[in-house]
């Protein structure tokens, strides 16, 4: 009889009081999220999904009545059509800035990006020529024709993009990254070197230990 009254109290507060507040949460901070490449009849939102304490908010793909949990850009595979290099720069960018990083299992990658304008720093921007002093501006290559290490299954997937990055991983590292992107959004990391041990990462701006 204890048993069926405390399943009959777990009931009600889950259907009466979590289930309104989650839905509640969810609606309120659904954000729709921009992606150039993005098939059209897709569509990513950032949504609460209050996994506390390791998720309270994910980004969400839908396409038509399906929706799925984007955890890697190998989720967005045959949902995006990658023509130039600055769709390939800003779709490895979407899993790589502030604080979206944080949704996805990529170590918690944020690209460090050098900024024109003082004020516009925040935290993981370098004023220009700091930045120029200690590291390379992005870059984005077409080596289609070229061959490569098809490795992981990427064998004959189309044209094929070559990204160089300076990023920050959750270590407290600075590292330059070699990653490949297929134009079907089928993504991975070639290698990453090493370039800079940052001590404030994560604590403070990039700019206040970085000269």
């Amino acid at each position: 009889m204890r048993r069926t009254n405390i399943v009959i109290i777990v009931f009600f507060l889950l259907f009466f009081i979590v289930d309104p507040v989650v839905h509640a949460r969810s609606s309120e901070g659904e954000q729709l999220l921009p992606l150039s490449s993005l098939k059209p009849d897709c569509v990513l939102k950032k949504r609460w999904i209050g996994l506390y304490p390791s998720s309270l908010w994910g980004v969400w793909l839908e396409c038509g009545s399906a929706a799925f949990l984007v955890k890697h850009p190998g989720n967005l595979v045959n949902h995006v059509e990658l023509k130039t290099p600055d769709e390939v720069l800003e779709y490895v960018r979407f899993f790589s800035s502030f604080p979206a990083c944080e949704y996805f299992d990529l170590d918690s990658m944020v690209e460090v990006l050098p900024k024109h304008d003082k004020s516009e720093l925040g935290l993981f921007g370098l004023y220009e020529p700091v930045f120029l002093k200690h590291f390379r501006p992005a870059s984005v290559k077409d080596i289609s024709n070229n061959a490569i290490d098809n490795e992981g299954g990427a064998c004959c997937r189309g044209r094929t993009f070559y990204v160089t990055r300076t990023v920050l991983m959750s270590d407290g590292t600075i590292y330059e990254v070699e990653e490949v992107v297929w134009d079907d959004g089928f993504y991975r990391i070639q290698s990453k070197k090493a370039l800079m041990k940052v001590k404030c990462a994560w604590y403070s701006s990039l700019s206040s230990c970085i000269r």
